[in-house]
């Protein structure tokens, strides 16, 4: 694996870390292959987003 791959995991680990704990409580930021996804921030529910690196989970613990 390539030290920039290596990069974007720890990057992207960090940065659905920083959002769910820090900067929001109603929904849940998710960067992946360039794209952004959100969570639904009225029902809570668990967004699922699924790439060509697997499977990542967000939720909304509003």
């Amino acid at each position: 694996m390539k030290k920039s791959g290596i990069y974007f995991f720890l990057g992207l680990f960090f940065l659905i870390a920083l959002n769910t704990r820090i900067l929001s409580k109603d929904y849940v930021f998710i960067v992946a292959q360039d794209r952004v996804y959100r969570g639904n921030e009225r029902t809570g529910k668990i967004t699922q987003v699924t790439t060509d690196h697997g499977t990542i989970w967000g939720y909304n613990d509003n």
